[in-house]
């Protein structure tokens, strides 16, 4: 399990400053992560922080499809 959660981390480390530099890759990235976490957090019976990473998914993939959308109407 240690490695899906190292997996987990260095998804998140590189997901995030290339979300900062407006990157779609970074939420691709984290969302990937989140999935991972959320697993991870379930079978490990934390729930409410599987919850947590259940709305980082839901806000990485509106943030990607608002920067979709905002690319498209320029």
């Amino acid at each position: 399990m240690w490695i899906l959660e190292l997996i987990a981390v260095v998804l998140s480390v590189i997901g995030t400053p290339l979300v900062v530099k407006k990157m779609w890759q970074g939420h691709a990235i984290w969302c990937a992560a989140n999935v991972i976490w959320i697993y991870v957090d379930v079978v490990h019976g934390i729930y409410l922080q599987a919850g947590l990473f259940t709305y980082y998914l839901g806000a990485a993939l509106w943030g990607a499809l608002k920067w979709r959308r905002d690319l498209k109407s320029k």
